[in-house]
């Protein structure tokens, strides 16, 4: 346990700062950066419903999800989109002449394109809200950082009752509350530092984005578990693969998004 604690955040040491350069920056960074999470982490939802059975219908999740972030940065037209994921995968499906286990491999065509490619669109969305659009962002991953680590820090110190046993068996109510601690912490240290909102709306999204980080973490957490995965990949040494580390963001970004650009 401590050796895997020590990696992940060395992990982390190496990959906060980056990932904070380029929310900050936006434009092409933040795309780029939007593709990759996108693409790698749908065709880990393609490889956990396909239960590591390799086709074809991985790669078309990986540049399906991909493409969203695309659409979304180039003011496309999202009607397109789901058109053509949806009528591709629908080709995929049939073209492999199989009956065996259709609804779950037209899942894994499919859902890739919502979850993680749609979601993770609202950080382009975000990027591109107004003055304060980069902003946003960074704060969008300060606080699901401050809440992934206070529900990590208070679970292991003060967990006791579980919270969801069926979905995620080592998440706590303790950690659970822990979680709005870290969230309110990003948020006042935020509206200090950087971003200029009134501190109580601050508060109120950052309360609300935390309940969506975590039911995104519990999302990902039951899918693993319907489908026997331990991870969703192993790309990131101690965390796991990419959709482990920002299923809460996929939840997170759209709430920050609707609250502060949306209905300011």
């Amino acid at each position: 346990m401590e050796r895997n604690l020590a990696i992940r955040l060395l992990v982390a040491a190496g990959g906060i700062p980056l990932l904070l350069f380029i929310a900050a920056r936006g434009g092409f960074l933040l795309l780029s950066l939007c593709v990759v999470l996108a693409g790698g982490g749908g065709y880990e939802i393609a490889r956990i419903i396909r239960r590591n059975r390799f086709g074809f219908g991985q790669i078309w999740a990986a540049l399906t999800a991909s493409l969203a972030p695309v659409f979304c940065y180039f003011d496309l037209r999202f009607q397109e989109y789901f058109a053509l994921t949806i009528i591709g995968s629908g080709v995929i499906i049939v073209l492999e002449r199989r009956i065996e286990s259709y609804a779950d491999r037209l899942l894994a065509c499919i859902m890739p394109a919502v979850y993680p490619g749609f979601l993770i669109s609202f950080l382009i969305m975000l990027s591109k809200s107004g003055d304060a659009g980069l902003q946003l962002v960074v704060f969008s991953f300060l606080l699901v950082w401050a809440v992934d680590t206070a529900a990590y820090f208070g679970g292991r110190a003060f967990g006791r009752k579980k919270l969801s046993p069926f979905l995620s068996p080592n998440k706590t109510w303790a950690g659970f509350f822990a979680g709005f601690g870290g969230a309110i912490f990003a948020a006042v240290v935020s509206g200090l530092v950087f971003l200029r909102l009134p501190m109580p709306k601050l508060v109120l999204v950052a309360i609300i984005a935390a309940l969506a980080a975590q039911l995104g973490d519990l999302f990902e957490s039951g899918l693993k578990r319907a489908y026997g995965a331990k991870d969703s990949s192993a790309i990131l040494p101690g965390h796991g693969g990419l959709l482990d580390r920002f299923d809460s963001l996929l939840f997170a970004a759209p709430v920050v998004y609707y609250l502060t650009a949306v209905w300011p």
